[in-house]
């Protein structure tokens, strides 16, 4: 008997004799489902789940942001920083959500505004996520916010 199997992403084949003592130990062991690798990524938002760039609490706050880190290498956008082919394909859906890999690297892109996003009553949410694509500079992330396992306000 040969079973196929995927695992990991890949193919994987398993010759077994059905007269094999060990033929229920080793089905069991290969259909067992495997953990996912599960990802937490941090953002600000405000109280309807948006992100400073997009939120509308602050319009005034939102293009100083925009200017600030506009052309500046310390926050390049997604396609400077090479994340766009992530981007295309679930910007069209609506559902793309950016963030960073720690809070340290959140607070250190929004350095300067962390106060005043603070007093604008945007939070730290933790979003943990089966997929997320980083860019190149390790600065920023992207994912697909329907795929959410876990939102937690953090601070």
């Amino acid at each position: 008997m040969i079973l196929m199997m995927t695992q990991g992403g890949m193919l994987t084949r398993i010759i077994i004799k059905w007269n094999s003592p060990f033929f229920f130990l080793l089905l069991l062991y290969f259909v067992e489902p495997k953990p996912t690798a599960m990802y937490k990524v941090y953002r600000y938002e405000d109280e309807n789940g948006v992100g400073p760039y997009q939120s509308c609490i602050d319009e005034e706050f939102g293009r100083l942001l925009s200017k600030a880190h506009c052309d500046n290498p310390r926050t390049p956008n997604p396609f400077e920083d090479k994340i766009e082919v992530f981007y295309y394909s679930i910007t069209k859906t609506g559902r793309c959500l950016f963030g960073c890999d720690s809070i340290k690297l959140l607070k250190r892109w929004f350095r300067g505004f962390n106060r005043t996003l603070k007093r604008k009553n945007f939070v730290i949410v933790e979003y943990v996520v089966p997929n997320k694509f980083s860019s190149i500079s390790g600065k920023q992330c992207v994912f697909d916010k329907a795929q959410y396992i876990e939102r937690n306000v953090i601070e």
